[in-house]
């Protein structure tokens, strides 16, 4: 799980914020989190994750965590 946020981005609302952490230059594995503000705090959202880099796209990656949105 993300413990530091690594190249954090924010909706354009400010209601989801989004953080990747790519294992190598490729960004083809390592860990994608995303939060949605729920009017106290971000809670998670989504969070994604690949381990072994196989040239597969972050938005492709596994997601081991979903909420919806209330």
């Amino acid at each position: 799980m993300l413990t530091e946020l690594v190249n954090p981005s924010i909706s354009r609302d400010g209601l989801t914020l989004s953080a990747t952490n790519a294992g190598r230059g490729a960004g083809d594995c390592g860990e994608k989190g995303e939060w949605a503000w729920d009017g106290e705090r971000f809670q998670l959202l989504r969070y994604s994750r690949l381990d072994t880099c196989r040239g597969i796209v972050a938005s492709e990656w596994p997601v081991t965590y979903r909420a919806s949105r209330k």
